[in-house]
């Protein structure tokens, strides 16, 4: 599946360094362009009718009461629209951005709870067309559903080369799991904000697909999947928080078994890995300005908890 991540035993002379010496692991890395398979328009137009009848099961309680019943319930539910409501009014000027009035007379709140700040725009132009907040809140979780449906779609079509009914099946699986439908049905729809994951995935593999080459695809993919992982801490930090210490994981897990051919991608590409890793660096730290801004004041009014209360 991945070839290029299988170090070839050769020694400097082999290389082409004309040198006699002791062997060194050399990988041949295919870039990722080479290795994907385009997905085709048909597949596409088949994915979104997939996703139309996996939506209709999925959101079927708002969709067969005309939208007067909603994803969450009384407590959770209404505040989160709330919270959606009070960052469209920020937006056009009419409140305090990190001082909602739910919290009244505590300034500097906003953190006490998610701050859905990469669903202010969508929102915003929901509640721009007409719709009111519970309308325009419940919309915007069936559109990220689509776009996480196809997210995943194109990354098992074109990157994990699977089969066709399979990437259906495993994109449906991703967007409408069933602890989700549970979990978001009866309080916490934060949690379907897990539908921006696949979308920041597909970006950041879309922008290494040239590497070890840089062009202004790879600066431009990794700074923007970069910036938005930083910005779902700033939506969701408890969704964002597991995404990275999942992704932290699964690099340690790759550098532990296939430590000699990591040492190697390292050694013979240090210089675009450290172009890629810089601009990604700079891109997370400026988009994270939002969330010191938003949850460093709230320290100080709720401060952490120890490990001996829990």
């Amino acid at each position: 599946m991945f070839p290029a991540l299988g170090a070839q035993r050769k020694t400097m002379a082999d290389a082409g360094e004309g040198l006699n010496q002791a062997g060194v692991d050399v990988v041949i890395w295919v870039p990722l362009r080479d290795r994907t398979q385009p997905v085709r328009w048909s597949l596409l137009a088949v994915g979104v009718l997939a996703w139309a009848g996996g939506a209709t099961v999925f959101f079927r309680y708002p969709l067969f009461s005309s939208f007067a019943v909603i994803f969450g319930e009384r407590g959770d539910g209404r505040m989160i629209v709330y919270f959606h409501e009070h960052l469209f009014n920020a937006l056009r000027g009419k409140a305090q951005f990190v001082s909602p009035g739910f919290f009244y007379p505590v300034p500097d709140a906003l953190g006490m709870a998610p701050a859905f700040l990469l669903n202010i725009v969508p929102y915003a132009i929901l509640r721009d067309i007409g719709c009111d907040p519970f309308l325009a809140f419940q919309l915007l979780l069936v559109v990220l559903s689509l776009v996480c449906f196809v997210a995943s779609l194109v990354i098992a079509t074109r990157y994990l080369q699977v089969r066709a009914w399979i990437a259906l099946c495993a994109a449906g699986l991703v967007t409408f799991a069933n602890n989700l439908s549970i979990k978001a049905g009866v309080g916490h729809t934060n949690f379907l904000l897990l539908y921006y994951v696949p979308c920041i995935v597909a970006i950041a593999l879309w922008g290494v697909e040239d590497f070890p080459r840089i062009v202004p695809r790879t600066i431009a993919g990794v700074a923007v999947a970069a910036a938005l992982l930083a910005l779902l801490f700033s939506t969701d930090v408890y969704t964002a928080w597991m995404f990275t210490l999942t992704l932290l994981i699964a690099a340690g897990a790759v550098m532990a078994l296939l430590s000699r051919s990591v040492a190697a991608v390292m050694r013979q590409h240090w210089r675009p890995l450290t172009v890629i890793l810089a601009v990604g660096a700079i891109a997370f730290a400026v988009a994270f300005i939002p969330f010191v801004l938003i949850y460093v004041p709230v320290r100080s009014i709720a401060p952490l908890r120890s490990y001996q209360e829990y």
